[in-house]
């Protein structure tokens, strides 16, 4: 589908897309929810870290922001919304080469 795709970094997520304030989410969603989700985060982000002391240098920022109530925010278009809307990419007729955040749709 993307031969290009590059899996960015949480700070990089950060700084292009910016961050989710914590305590909005909750008022949104709810404590239960936003507690649950951030228990799941931190869960996985510990088994990675687990695996290996590589990620040490890339996860230790995002529990740090976590604990500050921030967290990066991450948006995974849809392939067919990206389909749908390929003029938003500037050339209706090329392949696709990746996926825009929602907000350039």
């Amino acid at each position: 589908m993307n031969r290009n795709l590059r899996h960015r970094h949480a700070q990089d997520v950060a700084r292009l897309y910016r961050e989710l304030d914590i305590s909005v989410e909750t008022d949104c969603l709810s404590n239960d929810v936003v507690q649950q989700v951030l228990w799941q985060i931190t869960q996985d982000l510990d088994s990675r870290l687990a695996l290996s002391a590589t990620f040490l240098e890339a996860l230790t920022p995002v529990f740090g922001r976590i604990l500050e109530g921030a967290f990066p925010s991450y948006s995974y278009s849809n392939i067919d919304v990206v389909r749908a809307n390929r003029r938003a990419i500037g050339r209706p007729s090329a392949s696709i080469k990746g996926l825009l955040p929602h907000q350039y749709l």
